[in-house]
């Protein structure tokens, strides 16, 4: 499972913080999301896919994803320069 938001709503998503390392990362637990923490995260449109076996998925860059193995998998990320 793969969850797609667009980097226009990068703010929408709460990153952390700089100079937080992880600063491409949400602060909001997308499967238990807390409303009044994150009030505006819940209004914020994404797209969504079931990969099956032996697909693949191009994740352009900034794009925001959330990703889950929905059974036993192993999963590969690239990154290019």
């Amino acid at each position: 499972y793969v969850r797609l938001y667009h980097p226009k709503y990068t703010k929408r998503l709460y990153p952390f913080p700089e100079p937080w390392h992880l600063r491409n990362t949400s602060m909001v637990d997308i499967e238990h999301v807390d409303e009044k923490s994150f009030p505006v995260f819940s209004d914020v449109p994404y797209q969504e896919v079931v990969l099956r076996p032996g697909s693949a998925l191009f994740i352009p860059a900034g794009h925001w994803h959330f990703v889950k193995s929905l059974k036993r998998s192993i999963s590969v990320n690239m990154w290019y320069p």
